[in-house]
């Protein structure tokens, strides 16, 4: 699925140092829906192949929404337009609002070193590349169960490689 992945120091998320970015990062942060000052300033890049996605019938919309379903509000995730020149993934660590990072614990900071965000970022971006799954819409009756997890739509999981 995945064209290109880049890790960036993008210290401005709202002025990106990727040039070719700028138009749609400056409309999502024209009303971003979270604390900007949480963010951090590592950015994943992942250019999806315009081919597979649509062979696959999948939009950006679809995988953006699976990796939040995946990691929640610890991630931000935005994407350009499914008719743009690039399908762009801009994916970046939300710090919590004590200031932790991602995956740390207060109590453990004492006693482990945390992983740097570019670092966190290579592992989050092995997950996505191996581990995640889409959710695609099937003909497969309600009652199937595929990959072990019961169906109650006609929906199912399958993987892909991203």
């Amino acid at each position: 699925m995945t064209a290109n992945t880049a890790i960036y120091y993008d210290p401005d998320p709202q002025n990106t140092v990727i040039a070719e970015d700028q138009e749609f990062v400056n409309v999502y942060y024209e009303m971003p829906d979270f604390d900007a000052s949480r963010i951090s300033p590592w950015l994943l890049r992942v250019e999806l192949d315009r081919k597979r996605m649509t062979d696959k019938k999948l939009t950006m919309e679809q995988i953006a929404e699976k990796i939040n379903i995946g990691f929640g509000d610890d991630l931000n995730c935005i994407f350009n337009d499914d008719n743009a020149e690039k399908l762009v993934l801009r994916i970046r660590i939300m710090n919590s609002e004590d200031g932790s990072k991602f995956g740390t614990n207060q109590d453990e900071e004492d006693n482990v070193d945390k992983m740097e965000d570019d670092m966190f970022l290579r592992c989050i971006e092995a997950n996505m590349l191996s581990d995640m799954t889409l959710q695609v819409r099937s003909w497969i009756p309600n009652f199937l169960q595929v990959s072990g997890v019961r169906s109650s739509t006609s929906n199912f999981l399958i993987s892909i490689n991203f």
